[in-house]
């Protein structure tokens, strides 16, 4: 990897390069989920809240940090006027490239470099990320990159930021070596504040590991013997959505933090 990118963005290109063999979607969500009903929940999960949180009217241009296959930007394509994506794993973006191709969607673009995307000069005005912030073990690279965005992205006036937050922060090995750091909620909030990004609205988001029925089907045993063909994600997700109430727990929990730039 080239020496421009820090060692954690190195590391996480390499993590998620290895992971784009997997299916469309357990290549950027869970690459063990072999039957795919657990990533679809999950991929309904983040259409609904990006949808909510990204965009408050039609017609945007939107920036995904660490887009991956594109799922995100491709659930958006019928309501922005382009998308763009950023992802420094080269086969994710290969991925996108021909899922793209395949859904005809013209209002998408890629890209590997984010010079490139820089010197084209768009006009963005939303840019978010999805569990990109955690694959910064340094505060201090995450600090660099965020730093870059706001700097180049002049007329964004929206962030935001969907990550795992904990109560105490722990870091997260697989196969030896970095895989995620979470964060306390205060601990984004001082390198969101540093960056010149005030968090305007924080939400707990977390259907998705403490719902009654994804805990049903998809933390219990009934998961082995659940047939691909019974696919009700759509519902669980929505009785989910209404039933879970939570605070922040020790273990990961999923908010969002919605941020504005800071007037000087």
């Amino acid at each position: 990897m080239c020496s421009r990118y820090s060692e954690d963005e190195s590391n996480q290109a390499c993590i998620w390069n290895t992971y784009a063999e997997r299916g469309y979607l357990q290549s950027v969500i869970d690459p063990r989920d072999q039957k795919g009903l657990k990533c679809d929940y999950i991929d309904h999960w983040s259409r609904y809240y990006i949808k909510k949180f990204v965009l408050n009217w039609q017609g945007l241009d939107v920036l995904e940090i660490g887009c991956g296959s594109g799922r995100n930007l491709f659930a958006l394509a019928s309501y922005i006027s382009h998308g763009y994506g950023i992802d420094i794993a080269i086969k994710q973006i290969e991925n996108a490239e021909a899922r793209r191709r395949q859904m005809r969607i013209e209002n998408v673009s890629f890209f590997t470099e984010h010079e490139a995307f820089f010197a084209r000069g768009t006009g963005v005005q939303r840019v978010f990320t999805m569990w990109v912030l955690a694959g910064f073990s340094s505060d201090e690279n995450l600090c660099t990159m965020l730093s870059s965005y706001c700097e180049k992205i002049p007329m964004a006036e929206r962030f935001v930021f969907f990550e795992q937050v904990a109560q105490t922060p722990y870091v997260v090995n697989e196969e030896g070596r970095f895989y995620k750091k979470v964060r306390t909620r205060n601990e984004y909030i001082s390198i969101l504040s540093e960056v010149g990004l005030k968090v305007r609205e924080f939400r707990i988001l977390n259907e998705k590991g403490f719902g009654p029925f994804y805990r049903f089907i998809y933390m219990s045993r009934l998961y082995k013997y659940w047939p691909e063909w019974l696919n009700i994600n759509k519902a669980l997700f929505t009785l989910d959505r209404y039933l879970v109430h939570r605070e922040i727990a020790d273990t990961s929990t999923d908010c969002v933090f919605v941020c504005e730039r800071m007037k000087i």
